[in-house]
């Protein structure tokens, strides 16, 4: 739903104010398409999460997708080639398809359409591995060089976390992948999902792109 305002109100003590007008933006879109190897990807599963919510879509035939009413703000974005069939709800929804995903923060304006495609045509599939794997799954993300965020061990809330690119770490071998990162120099930094207590800081490299070779293969040693 999108956020609205009624401006400032003073009150004193015991003093009851009637008649506040509230108004209502329309909200903010998002939409754009999904490539997989290059190409578009009908029925992939597009995850957003952000002050709006969670919420969830499919892309059609011509691998696009549509998001409306959002309330203005960052959103982290996710999309798999694992399409559920169904949209709205995270109820239902076959996610085994996330662990092999990419996706970055992006900001969704009041009263505007925010474009972004996953994927595009082009760039190198990094593949990596971190040992041990993470108990209950991690995150990898992939920024400009600027050194460590954190302390290596340090625990710290999801909404800390900068990266422009972005990709889950399976449970099940700590495998991540991904697609169609641009050549350059980027910095890896990989966080442990903790027990109700947000993501733990494990790892940290520094990565030349070349794009000499499609695949790049990363094995990450954390540090627990």
């Amino acid at each position: 739903y999108a956020m609205g305002n009624s401006g400032l109100i003073s009150l004193s003590a015991g003093q009851r104010m009637e008649n506040v007008t509230i108004t209502l933006g329309s909200g903010g879109g998002l939409e754009g398409h999904v490539y997989i190897n290059g190409q578009l990807a009908p029925n992939a599963l597009v995850v957003i999460l952000g002050p709006g919510g969670t919420k969830t879509t499919n892309t059609d035939a011509n691998g696009y997708y549509y998001f409306d009413g959002l309330t203005g703000g960052v959103y982290q974005l996710v999309a798999s080639p694992v399409g559920s069939g169904n949209t709205g709800d995270t109820e239902d929804i076959n996610m085994s398809g996330l662990f092999e995903t990419k996706g970055v923060p992006v900001e969704v304006k009041e009263g505007q359409t925010t474009r972004f495609d996953f994927g595009k045509m082009g760039g190198v599939r990094i593949e990596g591995r971190c040992n041990p794997s993470p108990p209950i799954g991690g995150i990898a993300l992939l920024r400009p060089p600027s050194g460590r965020p954190f302390a290596f061990g340090q625990v710290v809330n999801m909404d800390e976390l900068v990266g422009s690119m972005s990709a889950m770490v399976n449970p099940l071998g700590g495998n991540f992948v991904f697609e169609d990162v641009p050549t350059g120099e980027w910095q890896l930094d990989i966080y442990y999902v903790q027990f109700g207590r947000g993501v733990r800081y494990v790892y940290s490299t520094v990565i030349s792109v070349k794009g000499e070779e499609p695949v790049m293969n990363i094995d990450c040693m954390v540090r627990l």
